[in-house]
């Protein structure tokens, strides 16, 4: 290779390496599109300099005026790179926003809104006043800050960066405070009525004598990878509030954490204090939950009050609050820690080229109110997705009524990598219509910053959602084993088969008693703070399911029918939650039952009045672990051979009165039938390893799993595995497609049921097969897409067959 060749070769391999850190590294997104795209410039509509001399300080508050139009309340504002000199704090009128407050920077550090050195009124440490200021109250709704640097300045001792409320959804996100000599008062602060849930992601926030407080005991607050550093005070302090939170980075002499309310912490570092200075201060009977917390230089790592705590200073996990021993709420015998589930970061994804993006606007996509005006923008959003380009935005937004209606199914193809609303846009989905995932793409699909978003996932895609507000995910058995995540949600999460699915911050708000806000058949539930608003079952884990929850608050908000209603319900599964709050300020306003456990045969649950007794009403700590059932499983496995067979193997490393397994099948995950039964070995301390092969699976997808049954006829589920056997040449085929006259199929089963419906699920054609062939006739039937679903005794086959004109 010659000197050209290998420095061409280099570069190649610089912006590969490039791509693969903007696609999953840090990188931040940097260009925005400004065609139909309604949020203000900052500069172009109102008049900022940005020369970090000019006072732009009456072009942000003209700006924090200006409702994007007279109809809608919704303020956004684009601010491009550049310094920002402001000398007064930022507010509506009377500081009032009507919530939906967007301030979108270009970039983190090269956007900068500055506060004048020594402004008169930021001189009052005893009185501090923000920068910004957001609205207060419970309908703060949908409040972001992104991509920008907020720099107090010097000589202002009473200066607050950012004065943050944000209600059922919101978010902070890649954001950075910093104070020009330190003795700013605090980077934000969260104590206005009342602070969440929301989310902090991405914060760095440098000097102050505080980084972050938060005040008043609702409801509830997210942060992951926020960053504190050389504060003078303490790096957080916390009041009541609840606060869930991962991988916090805190680089201080001072107490990292002042805690005077509930919190949970997990997988942080709090480096560099003083030996005299405890790492964490918690106050007497406040709840503290700390799981895989790195501390240096501190000593104590923990102060319990006056009290220094018997933790390392790396705690693997630890418990205290009020009386740890009492609010242990679990049904059957645990070993007293979470599950600990494995944790997958939310995939990134960053696209700054302008050739990769499109504008649903330009292939004829506009949002309408229905009442007033008809307006489908179905073709327009699908014509977006299937041109080729990875990103496609929705940027334009109405009146309070104004959504992107659509009246079809949207099939999204493997092209496509992001659809987002840059936080202004909103769907209204017609006919049970929704986006629809049938390919498996070779990266996730991100869907970001809009409203009511239906998804249906067919594939094994993974999807990420982000600041998806009142929106739905739904799959078929296609989508078994496939990952989910959430950020930033007010929305339920009941997939009907298992996923795996990791959350920050999600608020469902089901309100009828007999419905769930979480629905866990068989998967892995993950969610770092979990705060619900409604009657609805919480959290119902069955079938070998695995479910977390680390932080929150729940907040029923409405009175309940009777006594009887379980917050949370487990059957033959294992679930752990710790830090939970629980407030209500209506009449029959708690759930009756704190948690209905069946493990086997065993049934067991407790009255929530237990809790309620108890002050605060912290549901502190519940664990249902495999411990407690017969047979301990660390593995379950399900392949394909090469022969076309199926393959299970499953290891146990104790096992107690256990009789034997069926293994059992399904062509949908849902109706199993049982294949075999193999003996199990009684009672044993020793790993099993044990296998069993399916002779005759079905083409196509099959779902197994594992009945284990003790001597007494008690019985547990293992989690839902799925295999698919590819055979050449087999299963149903279409001689033609698409078909004008004569639809044929061949490869039928006798006696299979099959039908044949529009998109919308008219159906057109249904017939009990006798022969492994058969024709229908389609010729009276309008020109569009139809479903062909053809059921057997080895399960269900569909195609889509296209009849043209």
């Amino acid at each position: 290779m010659n000197p050209i060749q290998r420095r061409r070769l280099l570069i190649a391999l610089l912006l590969i390496a490039g791509l693969i850190v903007s696609v999953n590294g840090n990188a931040q997104q940097t260009y925005f599109p400004s065609a139909n795209v309604f949020w203000k410039n900052i500069k172009t509509d109102f008049g900022a300099v940005g020369d970090g001399v000019t006072d732009d300080t009456q072009a942000f508050q003209r700006a924090l005026k200006s409702y994007i139009n007279p109809y809608n309340s919704q303020i956004a504002v684009f601010v491009p790179k550049g310094t920002y000199l402001i000398k007064d704090s930022l507010r509506s009128p009377n500081g009032y926003y009507d919530a939906l407050l967007l301030v979108q920077g270009e970039d983190k550090d090269q956007t900068v809104i500055k506060l004048a050195d020594n402004s008169p009124k930021f001189q009052n440490a005893g009185s501090p006043l923000a920068m910004f200021i957001t609205r207060g109250g419970n309908q703060a709704f949908g409040n972001y800050f992104h991509n920008l640097t907020i720099n107090t300045g010097s000589g202002n001792a009473g200066a607050v960066g950012l004065n943050y409320v944000t209600s059922n959804y919101g978010a902070i996100r890649n954001v950075k405070i910093v104070s020009g000599d330190g003795n700013g008062y605090c980077g934000i602060s969260m104590e206005q009525q009342w602070p969440g849930p929301g989310l902090l992601k991405d914060v760095t926030i440098d000097r102050h004598q505080f980084g972050i407080r938060v005040a008043t005991c609702e409801y509830s607050m997210t942060f992951e990878d926020v960053t504190l550093t050389n504060q003078k005070t303490a790096g957080l302090y916390n009041s009541c509030n609840t606060l869930s939170i991962r991988k916090l980075q805190s680089n201080n002499q001072v107490t990292a954490i002042d805690n005077q309310g509930r919190i949970v912490l997990i997988d942080s570092k709090l480096n560099g204090g003083l030996n005299a200075n405890a790492a964490i201060k918690n106050c007497t009977g406040c709840l503290l939950f700390a799981r895989n917390v790195e501390t240096t230089g501190y000593n104590p790592a923990i102060l319990l009050g006056n009290t220094p705590a018997p933790t390392p200073a790396t705690i693997t996990e630890y418990l205290t609050s009020a009386n740890p021993a009492a609010q242990d709420y679990s049904q059957f015998a645990s070993d007293g820690k979470t599950l600990n589930l494995p944790i997958e970061e939310t995939p990134n994804y960053v696209n700054n080229t302008p050739a990769d993006w499109a504008d649903v606007t330009t292939y004829g996509a506009n949002p309408t109110n229905p009442i007033y005006a008809f307006s489908d923008a179905t073709a327009g959003i699908q014509a977006a997705l299937n041109s080729g380009k990875k990103v496609v935005y929705l940027g334009k937004i109405g009146d309070n009524g104004t959504s992107y209606c659509v009246y079809a199914d949207i099939v999204v193809p493997a092209s496509v990598e992001l659809i987002t609303g840059l936080t202004l846009a909103k769907f209204a989905f017609y006919n049970g219509s929704r986006f629809v995932i049938n390919s498996n793409g070779s990266a996730p699909l991100h869907i970001e910053g809009l409203r009511n978003v239906r998804v249906h996932n067919n594939s094994q895609r993974t999807v990420v959602m982000r600041s998806t507000a009142e929106s739905e995910y739904t799959n078929t058995a296609q989508n078994t084993n496939g990952k989910v995540f959430i950020e930033d949600a007010p929305m339920p999460f009941r997939p009907r088969f298992p996923v795996q699915f990791w959350a920050r911050q999600l608020n469902p708000e089901v309100q009828p008693e007999n419905e769930k806000d979480l629905d866990n058949n068989g998967g892995k539930f993950w969610i770092l703070g979990l705060k619900t608003e409604g009657r609805a079952v919480i959290a119902n884990t069955t079938n070998g399911g695995l479910t977390e929850i680390l932080g929150g608050l729940v907040y029923p908000a409405s009175s309940f029918s009777g006594n009887q209603q379980p917050a949370f319900t487990i059957n033959n599964a294992q679930f752990s939650l710790v830090g939970v709050t629980m407030t209500s300020y209506v009449n029959n306003g708690w759930y009756g039952i704190g948690a209905i456990e069946t493990q086997g045969s065993v049934t067991k649950s407790f009255p929530a009045s237990t809790i309620w007794s108890q002050t605060p009403y912290n549901f502190t700590f519940y664990r249902s672990q495999s411990a407690n059932l017969p047979v301990t499983l660390i593995s379950f496995t399900a392949r394909a051979t090469d022969t076309y067979l199926a393959t299970l193997s499953w290891r146990t490393t104790s096992e107690r009165n256990n009789a034997y397994f069926d293994v059992e099948r399904s062509p949908d995950a849902q109706t199993f039938v049982q294949l075999g039964r193999v003996n199990g070995m009684g009672t044993t301390t020793a790993t099993q390893t044990y296998q069993f092969t399916d002779e005759a699976p079905p083409t196509g997808v099959s779902y197994y799993r594992l009945k284990q049954v003790d001597t007494d006829g008690s019985l547990t589920y293992s989690p839902v595995r799925a295999v698919t056997i590819n055979r050449p040449d087999a299963g149903l085929r279409l001689l033609a497609n698409p078909v004008g006259e004569q639809l044929q199929v061949v490869g039928l089963v006798p006696q299979t049921i099959m039908e044949l419906t529009d998109m919308t699920g008219h159906l057109y054609h249904r017939q009990l097969t006798t022969t492994a062939d058969t024709t229908v006739d389609v010729r009276t039937w309008p020109a569009g897409v139809y479903l062909l679903r053809a059921v057997d005794a080895g399960g269900t086959q569909t195609k889509r067959v296209l009849v043209s004109r």
